[in-house]
């Protein structure tokens, strides 16, 4: 049933538009429950209607904006998980480089840091468990080679690597 006529006195489009508004009120009560940001669509005077997130209206790259709101927190707490971080720590990571580098990056870049992250790269233990070398020793410095050392090897050849990477990384940031 619409505001004016009931069910079996609609006609086709009728009763499709009246199944469409009850699934959209479905959907957005879905959305404020699970505690998601409220998308506002309340109308700006003078225009049609207007689309906004956490109270700042939204202009322009309206899918993108929306896809964000939506993910960002989300890929967030899959990187803090993945990464042992604890919620409070979290606020100290800069989150708009993080994604600027990551979506800077070619594509066997992106593979390796999320092959990295996932902690299946070819450090010295997934290699020994994979039967591909006969130890976990660290080919610089001799010591055990997991995702953690690669980041904390302090010989001068993995400190001129670091380095030349950080460069680049700011390089790339900047010039975004």
């Amino acid at each position: 049933m619409d505001d004016e006529k009931e069910w079996d006195e609609l006609d086709i489009w009728e009763k499709t538009n009246v199944r469409a508004d009850t699934m959209v009120k479905e959907a957005l009560q879905y959305w404020v429950n699970s505690g998601r940001q409220r998308i506002s669509t309340t109308p700006v005077p003078g225009t049609p209607w207007t689309i906004s997130i956490s109270g700042e209206t939204i202009t322009s790259k309206i899918r993108s904006e929306i896809y964000e709101s939506v993910w960002t927190p989300q890929i967030q707490k899959h990187w803090c998980k993945r990464m042992y971080i604890e919620h409070e720590q979290s606020n100290l990571i800069d989150w708009i480089t993080f994604g600027k580098t990551m979506k800077s990056c070619d594509d066997n870049d992106r593979q390796f840091r999320t092959k990295h992250m996932a902690h299946i790269s070819a450090t010295g233990i997934n290699m020994k468990r994979r039967q591909e070398r006969e130890d976990d020793i660290c080919p610089r410095c001799e010591m055990g080679e997991n995702n953690t050392h690669i980041y904390e090897c302090t010989t001068d050849e993995t400190t001129d690597i670091y380095e030349t990477c950080c460069l680049e990384i700011e390089v790339t940031v900047d010039s975004k």
